[in-house]
């Protein structure tokens, strides 16, 4: 008995050093779309929430005047916010005129220190940049409410919005509302009978003060253990991904269906009806942008099927919307408008965090570099 419990433990072990190594390997050649890297206790998983709330009608937003600090194997910064509840080191009122961003995560600078962020490069030019991002599943739809309830009382005679296809497309989505973010306090679109979209909140949903809003289930520290001390965290959260997900829509979006492919037409119909809204909302007078931000996994994606993306209902529909709102569209995954092996090249090399898939240093400094140059070349053209 004993000699048959020490097989089964032999093999035990070299099945779980197998299946660490071939993590190992899968995160060193990119193989996951959100790579974790071990921290082995220096840092908690799931960091940086307890800055951030659920309470405001948009859902995912930040406590006043708070200061956090968050820690991983790629990076060690800091999270300051304003009297608004902004990431800013400096306070928003109501008589403040500058620029106004919308985005997610990339856009509030998730693993980066505020001084490298794209707003404070922006901050350099002499300009006020009053910066509604946030990190916590915000997409288009929150961009929306955020701006009617909040954004849109502060001056501005510019605003950038960004647009991430890797979650965006789903952040608000009424289809994967249960599937992803369960009973959170959060806003969802769904199509109405008049071929509209109707917003609304999940049943028993409520404002909270904590993040996420909804209670973690009991597996939350069992995951956080592993992700803090496997790579196999990796690869088990590909097979609940790929195998183990109950709606095959999600599935999908994790693997051919993910970011700059996404072909889900009633949650890409709903994305261009709440950017559209937002465009409208925006004073005619506003000069507005739009950034299209493509993930590492995009980019490797896109070389593989040379920028096929640009045929697809989404992408064409983004253009069209730009276009009838006097919006400049500018697509980050091309160089000039145009395909670059060397640009894509140079975004999977050096625009990313190694242990996270946000922006880095570099990639912030990218999407500068590109607002300058469009800019530039909107002045020229205007001459």
């Amino acid at each position: 008995m004993l000699k048959i419990f020490k097989t089964l433990f032999l093999n035990l072990t070299i099945f779980l050093m197998l299946l660490e190594l071939s993590s190992f390997i899968g995160v060193k050649y990119n193989f996951f779309a959100y790579p974790s890297i071990p921290s082995y206790g220096k840092a908690l998983s799931f960091i940086d929430t307890e800055w951030r709330n659920e309470s405001e009608l948009w859902g995912a937003w930040h406590k006043k005047n708070y200061v956090s600090k968050s820690k991983k194997s790629c990076f060690d910064v800091i999270y300051k916010t304003n009297n608004i509840g902004a990431r800013d080191n400096s306070d928003y009122f109501k008589d403040s005129e500058g620029i106004l961003l919308l985005g997610d995560s990339f856009i509030e600078g998730v693993g980066v220190n505020f001084e490298k962020t794209f707003a404070a490069k922006l901050e350099t030019l002499g300009e006020k940049v009053l910066n509604f991002s946030s990190a916590g599943d915000f997409g288009p739809l929150q961009e929306y409410i955020i701006y009617k309830q909040l954004a849109s009382s502060f001056g501005h005679d510019e605003v950038i919005i960004f647009f991430l296809p890797a979650n965006d497309f789903t952040d608000n989505s009424f289809n994967y509302q249960e599937s992803l973010f369960g009973k959170r306090y959060r806003p969802y679109f769904k199509k109405n009978n008049l071929g509209s979209f109707d917003i609304f909140y999940p049943d028993d949903s409520k404002p909270s003060h904590s993040f996420p809003s909804s209670e973690r289930k009991d597996s939350f520290k069992l995951k956080s253990f592993l992700i803090d001390y496997f790579y196999s965290a990796n690869l088990l959260r590909q097979f609940r991904l790929a195998i183990l997900g109950s709606d095959p829509k999600i599935q999908r979006i994790f693997n051919e269906g993910y970011g700059y492919n996404f072909d889900e037409k009633s949650s890409i119909d709903g994305v261009l009806y709440y950017y559209s809204e937002l465009f409208k909302s925006i004073p005619k007078d506003v000069i507005k942008t739009f950034f299209v931000i493509p993930t590492d996994r995009d980019l490797r994606e896109i070389q593989s099927n040379k920028w096929g993306y640009r045929s697809l209902y989404w992408y064409q529909g983004i253009k069209k919307i730009t276009e009838e709102n006097n919006v400049s569209l500018v697509d980050l995954a091309l160089k000039n408008n145009l395909p670059s092996e060397e640009l894509l090249k140079q975004g999977m090399d050096d625009w990313f965090l190694k242990c996270d898939g946000h922006w880095n240093a570099n990639g912030h400094e990218y999407a500068f570099t590109r607002y300058l140059e469009h800019k530039n070349k909107k002045v020229g053209s205007e001459k």
